[in-house]
């Protein structure tokens, strides 16, 4: 699970990460984005005109967009849907709390409050037994009492898609590790209902749930010659869940994504507005209801990397609203905050969380005044594996399987980006999930998370991509345009960067990768200038433009120090990853550069390519020494057929060559007369 701490704004926060490496092995296709009149903004660097897809009515056929999970209707009386379970918790005096109508009632409320379910269809029964030692919460020395609270939640059959999430929130909610979150809704239902008992939920036991409804999964895909490559998005009912994966290989090995909890908190972290008829927090997000928008065809970031967007949304009672977007990613780019840059590939997956229309608390408790400063998310990952963090800081996780999340310290709040608390992006990990907490500032506006799933597509080989801005422009991408909507979508969902062919030539793509040491990894490959001085210095190795060139760093195992650094000192492993796109149109240029590169990206020319990167490093102002100390062998596709021009004399050449020739033939035979 993860915890994001939005900070206190006017009008709305968003954060926006970003998920990588979903489909490792594919090959991503041709992608084009198509943007048409009236343009609108949806998000720091990101431009989208008029919607990519259309929209027939609701429903979940589609011939492009993505997937969603839908329940099927009941066609005749089927059983209801039952989750029966039991939870323990500690009071001063069992006998007496259990006697009061109000106290189990409450209980009831704490409940449906924490799983988002009608307290209409739960029944609970207390019952007291074996005393233990009392908690912090009554007074030293005193014996609390346990109660065994069991609860049955009986969901009608014509209600699949309540009974859906229910099930989604019972599983995720009520588990070992969760006794905090029931502790404090049990306890904000009690306060409400003026019953003065202090508890503490000590023990939830594992549910038990009959009749569960079917599910239906609809894949909205497009139907296109070449569907090696998809990237889905599963949006799950109404929770806010999603879960991203390779269709190749099944929903079963994606990673799933879940919003567990939203608290607007002080300048201390204290929870904030947790009493009263408005509440400032969210225990569980399985009962919101989260409207899903059509489809778009955007571009992304300053180097206009074209996505595929979809968004979901939802209000938080009535205190503001957020709002999730996500894009997959349809040409290799960087995208991210300024200073934390992250390269995407085909297939990988943007996503975004914004909060916006905030009523910030300014409520009174008893005689105190809260005053809210920040909203902290709460999201959990499930991926492959553990979360692992590939450079031993807490901004880019190994999710198993190749996928990683990286992740951002900053917000982008009221038009500018701000760096979270320090500590945050705060991580948790419980097996395979991994809870993060994201902590938004206070904001006038709208605050914005930007993180980034890598990984997912990482074997795929970029394809040209085209952006429509209006009729008859076209832009961005060599050999391919669009003349209309990449998608057409009567459902939201899941979204594939799979977009029909042109007839143009594909570029010539080379793919590759070096290593490298420097004294401090994450510190060179945080600053730009140096991300800028490798891809030039393995422009001028090449003799190609560094406008065709992306590059990605990452840090890898430690080495010992080679003699650029001190004595015994440790240098670290830098692995940059290169990709060379050449237009189809520039043949020439293509037949340099795959001859170039064969010849100079090889073991043994390591002492080449560490001259031209220092030197650029040096052009950059980095002062930072470095030592190329391995390279790999490239990969090239699409290369351009080769003919062979014979190499003549220009027409003027060889007329003077002639009339030479002719002149020393004349003078030959007059001096042959002569003698």
């Amino acid at each position: 699970m993860f915890t994001f701490r939005f900070p206190k704004f006017s009008t709305s926060s968003l954060y926006d990460p970003v998920l990588t490496g979903l489909n490792a092995a594919a090959e991503s296709s041709n992608s084009s984005t198509t943007t048409g009149p009236g343009t609108t903004s949806a998000g720091p660097g990101t431009t989208s005109a008029g919607p990519g897809a259309t929209s027939a009515g609701p429903g979940v056929t589609s011939e492009g967009g993505g997937t969603i999970t839908t329940s099927l209707p009941a066609t005749s009386a089927a059983p209801p849907t039952v989750i029966t379970g039991d939870f323990s918790f500690t009071v001063d005096n069992c006998t007496s709390f259990i006697g009061q109508n109000s106290a189990r009632d409450a209980i009831s409320s704490g409940l449906a409050s924490t799983l988002g379910v009608s307290s209409d269809y739960i029944q609970t029964a207390l019952g007291c037994t074996a005393r233990r030692l009392a908690s912090a919460v009554v007074p030293a020395r005193h014996l609390s009492e346990a109660v065994k609270a069991t609860y049955t939640i009986t969901m009608p059959s014509s209600d699949s898609v309540g009974s859906g999430s229910a099930i989604s929130s019972v599983q995720s909610k009520m588990k070992v590790g969760m006794e905090a979150v029931l502790t404090q809704a049990i306890q904000s239902a009690l306060t409400d209902a003026g019953v003065t008992v202090a508890i503490t939920v000590t023990a939830i036991a594992e549910p038990t749930i009959t009749g569960a409804p079917p599910t239906t999964t609809t894949a909205l895909t497009e139907d296109t010659p070449n569907a090696t490559s998809r990237t889905k998005v599963d949006i799950m009912g109404q929770s806010g869940k999603f879960t991203v994966y390779d269709e190749r290989s099944g929903k079963g090995s994606g990673i799933q994504l879940t919003m567990d909890a939203l608290r607007e908190v002080d300048a201390d972290g204290n929870s904030v507005g947790a009493s009263g008829s408005v509440k400032h927090s969210i225990n569980t997000f399985a009962a919101q209801d989260f409207s899903i928008a059509d489809a778009e065809d955007v571009t992304l970031g300053n180097r206009q990397v074209p996505a595929l967007k979809i968004s979901f949304s939802s209000s938080i009672s009535t205190i503001g609203k957020i709002k999730v977007d996500t894009y997959v990613i349809g040409k290799s780019g960087l995208l991210g905050p300024p200073g934390e840059e992250w390269a995407v590939l085909p297939g990988d997956l943007k996503w975004s969380i914004e909060l916006s229309e905030w009523n910030w608390c300014g409520c009174s408790k008893g005689q105190t005044t809260e005053e809210g400063a920040f909203v902290d998310l709460d999201i959990s990952v499930k991926g492959l594996g553990t979360a692992q963090a590939n450079t031993g800081s807490n901004k880019s996780l190994s999710l198993g399987g190749g996928v990683n999340l990286e992740l951002s310290s900053q917000t982008y709040t009221d038009g500018a980006w701000v760096s979270m608390p320090e500590g945050y992006p705060k991580i948790v990990m419980q097996g395979s999930s991994t809870i993060f907490t994201f902590r938004f500032p206070k904001f006038s506006t709208s605050s914005l998370y930007d993180p980034v799933l890598t990984g997912l597509n990482a074997a795929a080989e970029s394809s040209d991509s085209s952006t429509t801005t209006g009729p008859g422009t076209t832009s961005a991408g060599p050999g391919t345009t669009s003349e209309g909507p990449g998608v057409t979508s009567e459902g939201g969902g899941t979204i594939t960067t799979s977009l029909p062919a042109t007839s143009a030539a594909p570029p010539t793509v080379i793919t590759g990768d070096f290593s490298f040491t420097v004294d401090n990894c994450t510190s060179f490959i945080g600053q730009n200038s140096a991300r800028d001085a490798i891809s030039s210095g393995l422009a001028t190795t090449l003799g190609v433009s560094s406008d065709y060139i992306q590059t990605a760093l990452g840090c890898t195992a430690r080495r010992l120090a080679s003699a650029v650094v001190p004595a015994r000192h440790l240098s670290e492993a830098v692995k940059a990853t290169y990709t060379i796109t050449m237009p189809s149109s520039d043949s020439v240029g293509s037949g340099s550069a795959i001859s170039s590169v064969q010849s100079k990206m090889k073991v043994g020319m390591e002492a080449v390519l560490t001259q031209a990167i220092q030197s650029a490093l040096t052009d950059a102002g980095v002062t930072v020494a470095i030592t190329v100390t391995a390279i790999a062998e490239p990969t090239i596709t699409g290369a351009p057929p080769t003919t062979t021009t014979a190499l003549t004399e220009d027409l003027y050449g060889s007329a003077q060559k002639g009339a030479s020739m002719l002149l020393a033939a004349v003078v030959a035979m007059a001096m042959t007369a002569l003698a």
